[in-house]
């Protein structure tokens, strides 16, 4: 699959409004097709790899370049870039002969390959680098924060994690510190809170700085309807945003919730559990991958499946 990240020099087009059922990326004979959530295979497996859909194109790779087609299945960016990722914001980050630059959805460059690296847009601005230093560019290139950063990640909720060399801090869309604390390390914000490793332990901040959650954990993931997972020696397990324990920690894996389910695992199973920690789809999968479009990934028995929200099979390539 092709890295997820991306990026424009005019104003990006409009993001396709077309509203056919995305295609789901299925491999057979080692080559890679789409196939529809009803397991027709729309687009012959041709393609040397291939990326997920989103506004409406997918990433292919073939004969050694990057191009993009549409939820018909047609090709309406032809391969001709060493390197590409998703669309996010209606552009996307492509690269070509070790610069980065970034397309809108019919293929029009929108910002010339100049960046030594670039990374997908969120809330109007991407992570951009230029000779060895990391700040954050607009759509059409120009820089907004200035490149002073060992690195940095996307905007969430108006705030962007900076890392100085020493520690991870928070700064706004001016690039002005947005609180008075750095820390160990950090993660984005969701839904108010941003997981934080404080003296070797990680809890959740609030958009101010202030502790939100005790930093009483070995590990922690972002909040998502309400709940976050946390880690102790008993595996990992899920808090409100109070801190409160909702589900014991027992599970060796998680993921996040997205639309009442999350991806947990438990004795070397994958299987999808309720917000009360009961389990909606039982663990009987090598491994297990958050839904999509009301269809989910899965892997049994060493092949490749996709499921509903019931657990029942929608497609088996």
């Amino acid at each position: 699959m092709p890295p997820g990240q991306t990026t424009p020099t005019s104003t990006p087009s409009p993001t396709p409004t077309s509203t056919p059922p995305p295609l789901i990326a299925v491999r057979r004979g080692g080559l890679w097709g789409f196939a529809s959530p009803a397991g027709q295979l729309v687009v012959a497996a041709r393609y040397d790899d291939a990326g997920p859909f989103s506004d409406n194109r997918a990433a292919v790779r073939r004969g050694g370049f990057w191009g993009y087609i549409d939820s018909a299945g047609r090709e309406v960016i032809a391969p001709t870039w060493d390197d590409s990722n998703a669309f996010s914001e209606g552009l996307a980050v492509v690269a070509r002969d070790g610069r980065y630059a970034a397309i809108d959805t019919n293929g029009e460059v929108q910002i010339a390959p100049r960046f030594t690296s670039l990374r997908s847009f969120a809330e109007g601005l991407a992570p951009a680098s230029e000779r060895g230093r990391w700040g954050f560019v607009d759509t059409t290139g120009a820089w907004v924060i200035q490149p002073t950063w060992d690195d940095v990640w996307h905007f969430s909720e108006g705030r962007a994690r900076v890392d100085n060399g020493q520690q991870m801090c928070f700064v706004d869309r001016a690039g002005a510190p947005a609180m008075p604390a750095c820390f160990e390390h950090a993660g984005d914000f969701h839904e108010g809170r941003a997981a934080a490793l404080i003296a070797g332990r990680w809890g959740f901040i609030d958009r101010s700085g202030q502790t939100a959650v005790p930093a009483a954990w070995q590990g922690a993931r972002r909040f998502s309807e309400g709940l976050a997972a946390v880690h102790s020696p008993k595996g990992w397990g899920w808090v409100d945003p109070a801190g409160r324990l909702v589900i014991p920690p027992r599970f060796e894996r998680v993921g996040d919730f997205s639309g009442g389910l999350a991806v947990a695992r438990e004795a070397g199973r994958s299987g999808y559990l309720d917000k009360r920690g009961t389990w909606a789809i039982p663990p009987r999968f090598d491994a297990a991958f958050g839904f999509d479009n009301g269809l989910a990934h899965v892997v049994i028995g060493g092949r490749d499946a996709w499921i509903d929200r019931q657990g029942r099979y929608a497609l088996v390539p």
